[in-house]
């Protein structure tokens, strides 16, 4: 009996000590939200697509991947959109991204090479550079979770071996800025042969 009125008593100074320690700020609880924090991440992907025909119209190669989007591509992307003239940090891009004139701001000029080394993000064009060609008709594609653009060009009366497709804001041979590439198999193209080089680039 004794016992249990000593911790009575404890419990009831236990409470009053609290009390006032609360009521004097010297004690206090914090709760924090621990809730996840969801954050939607946005980026480009690109997809390329390359049709070889002969003079009949049959189909003689086809390939079909995935490409990296390089670091001059995602900062004319950001400079773009923000309207920004010049970068902060040095680099390939020193001017506003884009052809000049009438294409300034567009990618879309489609350039093949015959250069089998491999793709990387630090790529500011295509090493074996033949020629380009301007796409042949932008379509948008808008959907639930994609946001694509799908350009094609389609090139004839070249003999070569083609390995190497990149997307570029110029015209030519050379110079301008690359916002994709990518290298594949092998393509013997002949003379009377056509190669259509469609490019999706999607915003997801």
């Amino acid at each position: 009996m004794r016992k249990s009125s000593d911790l009575g008593i404890m419990g009831i100074s236990l409470s009053a000590v609290v009390s006032v320690l609360f009521a004097t700020g010297a004690l206090s609880f914090a709760t924090q939200d621990t809730e996840p924090t969801t954050y939607e991440q946005t980026g480009f992907v690109g997809n390329v697509v390359m049709v070889q025909k002969d003079a009949d119209g049959n189909i003689k190669a086809y390939r079909q991947t995935d490409n990296i989007i390089t670091n001059v591509g995602k900062s004319c992307a950001a400079m773009e959109i923000f309207g920004q003239t010049t970068p902060n940090t040095t680099g390939s891009q020193q001017t506003m991204c884009g052809g000049g004139g009438a294409n300034s701001g567009l990618f879309n000029y489609v350039g093949i090479g015959t250069s089998g080394t491999a793709e990387a993000v630090g790529d500011t064009s295509i090493t074996g550079g033949l020629t380009r060609a301007q796409d042949t008709g932008v379509g948008l594609v808008n959907g639930t979770n994609t946001y694509a653009i799908i350009q094609p060009a389609a090139f004839t009366g070249i003999a070569a071996t083609i390995q190497e497709a990149g997307l570029f804001d110029a015209a030519g041979t050379s110079g301008g800025h690359m916002f994709a590439r990518k290298t594949f198999t092998s393509i013997v193209l002949t003379a009377s042969d056509s190669l259509t080089v469609t490019w999706r680039i999607s915003l997801s």
